[in-house]
């Protein structure tokens, strides 16, 4: 009762928190809430109309990753802007409200299975406290973009079946084409690669079949997609933008490239050592993920909340001061932090070291920590 009633208070406290540093906001003129939405939205529209989702400008050549281009920059495989096609007439505001309200739902039902012990109601208590805690989870909610369905997927994958995670991780590369790194671990691992090899077969046919000049276009484009400008705002936390600001431009793609194929040779690794899409390859293939762009929003590091709920009941207690240290760096992103160059050092080195804590686990997927063990670290919570 009283550790129930600690939980309760910690996370009503965050959600003041969270509500006077973000979302009081939301209703207010020229609000971000759902600001990514204009991308889905508008590239449905152009869909309808020509018949490719992708703007003029995309398809002439590289873009910068600005604010301000969100309307024209849909940057995204077809499937994403055909499932908005039956929204393109219904007002802004409902979608968004609707696409928060679902990403909420979906993470009340998906997150408390990857806590691996505790009545349903302490799991969703964690699940929220560490969700209200994360300013890159908030702000994905809150933007109306992908990330918090990713993190969510990634949950997902923890806990799913091998073929399941497979299935999950075609979809995910085929919402956002960043997620590759997932897709071909789980291609690489022998149990979740027949199904994740015929999702995306079944999905990729069905959406050739109903716009194919869509896919044309996005063979076309995606050249220039992978040479857009890299974003120099301060929510770019990517290795790249701190390479660019130590006056190193020249090797900003070099250092960008070697994280993020490290991190994916890493996964592969993993794949072919544990025969199978073990969590900890999941966990490195999302860590390829991350860093696969030159500007990695602050949102993109919302998959900290599934690793960090899956892996806190399985580690042991150094690894957990390590991942306390990550996610308590990330909360100088709700004090705007992001702005200083030293920051987003600190940023950078914690996120690595989070990764690395988690990715050197040997939990696999058919070896799960015995009850026993799992109980006695959730009433050490």
């Amino acid at each position: 009762m009283t550790r129930g009633l600690l939980l309760g208070s910690a996370v009503a406290v965050l959600a003041l928190i969270a509500s006077v540093k973000l979302w009081e906001y939301a209703a207010q003129p020229g609000s971000f809430v759902g600001y990514d939405l204009v991308a889905y939205i508008n590239a449905a529209q152009r869909l309808m109309s020509t018949g490719s989702p992708y703007s003029a400008q995309v398809l002439a050549g590289p873009v910068a990753n600005i604010p301000d281009n969100v309307p024209i920059g849909y940057f995204y495989p077809p499937p994403v802007a055909q499932l908005f096609v039956p929204l393109a007439g219904v007002p802004y505001q409902t979608v968004a409200a609707a696409w928060i309200v679902l990403q909420l739902a979906a993470a009340a039902v998906v997150l408390p299975r990857v806590i691996p012990v505790g009545a349903l109601g302490r799991r969703l208590l964690i699940v929220g406290l560490v969700g209200l805690a994360s300013q890159p989870f908030q702000m994905a909610l809150l933007g109306g973009n992908v990330s918090g369905w990713l993190a969510i997927a990634v949950g997902a994958m923890l806990v799913a079946s091998a073929p399941g995670a497979g299935a999950v991780a075609a979809v995910a590369t085929l919402v956002k084409l960043t997620p590759i790194p997932l897709l071909v671990t789980a291609v690489a691992a022998r149990p979740s690669r027949t199904v994740a090899v015929a999702t995306i077969v079944a999905i990729c046919g069905v959406s050739a079949l109903l716009n194919l000049q869509a896919w044309v276009d996005w063979v076309a484009v995606l050249p220039n997609i992978l040479r857009n400008e890299m974003s120099t705002g301060g929510s770019n936390l990517s290795p790249a933008h701190l390479v660019v600001d130590l006056g190193l431009r020249g090797l900003a793609g070099v250092v960008e490239l070697a994280v993020a194929g490290g991190f994916a040779i890493w996964a592969l690794a993993y794949a072919r050592i544990d025969r199978e899409l073990s969590p900890r390859a999941v966990s490195v293939a999302i860590a390829a993920t991350t860093f696969a762009s030159s500007t990695m929003w602050d949102h993109y590091l919302a998959v900290f909340v599934p690793l960090t709920l899956f892996w806190w009941f399985r580690v042991g207690v150094r690894r957990r001061l390590w991942i306390v240290a990550g996610n308590g760096i990330l909360g100088g992103l709700w004090l705007g932090l992001e702005t200083y160059f030293w920051y987003r050092v600190l940023v950078l080195a914690a996120v690595i070291a989070f990764f690395a804590v988690v990715c050197t686990c040997e939990v696999l997927r058919s070896e799960p920590v015995p009850e026993t063990e799992l109980f006695r670290r959730a009433e050490a919570l």
